[in-house]
């Protein structure tokens, strides 16, 4: 397969669709998501199938491709189910095209900050600001206090704010959609 054997992938996609179809429909109860998701976990493998020459256990593989992929999937859901619930899918929807450039060029800026970051600070800033995780559960999930998740949420705020000081001045001028959009 990674040297582009489409019967060996029809081979795989035959084996590992029904296992990967059952596992995906446990997390997601929609039937027909769950059968989307389940393909494009196989279509992912064989985009990368270059890779599977580096790949020694291909269940666990295929099994944590499967994991990381339904939980992307569902906190893509919830994301749009919380902008939905906020407004924010609105006001995006209503903004001018220059507005929506200049919205993703400024989430651009700020996700390289992030990623600029300490790694633990990036990664209490991500489960907090993505995520939507609260304190208290970030604390739990890397063994840390409540309080120092707050200082890394601080100091990453800090942080955006020194890199972006436009950002105030999008708070004073009412231009608070984008402050939404980003969770700033």
């Amino acid at each position: 397969m990674a040297g582009g054997d489409r019967s060996a992938f029809r081979e795989i996609f035959i084996l590992f669709y029904p296992k990967v179809r059952t596992f995906v429909s446990r997390l997601i109860p929609d039937s027909d998501e769950a059968k989307d998701v389940a393909q494009s976990i196989l279509i992912r493998i064989w985009l990368n199938r270059e890779r599977f020459t580096e790949v020694k256990n291909f269940d666990a593989y295929i099994f944590t491709l499967s994991k990381h992929t339904v939980l992307n999937h569902l906190d893509k859901a919830r994301r749009k189910q919380d902008r939905q619930e906020d407004g924010t899918d609105e006001i995006y929807d209503l903004a001018l095209p220059s507005d929506k450039l200049e919205m993703l060029d400024m989430k651009r800026r700020i996700d390289n900050a992030v990623e600029e970051m300490p790694p633990q600070r990036k990664q209490v800033f991500t489960m907090s600001r993505i995520l939507g995780m609260k304190n208290g559960e970030i604390a739990d999930r890397l063994n840390l206090s409540k309080k120092t998740v707050e200082n890394h949420i601080n100091l990453a705020l800090k942080e955006i704010r020194k890199k972006f000081p436009v950002l105030f001045l999008l708070i004073f001028i009412g231009a608070q959609e984008i402050l939404i959009v980003f969770k700033i």
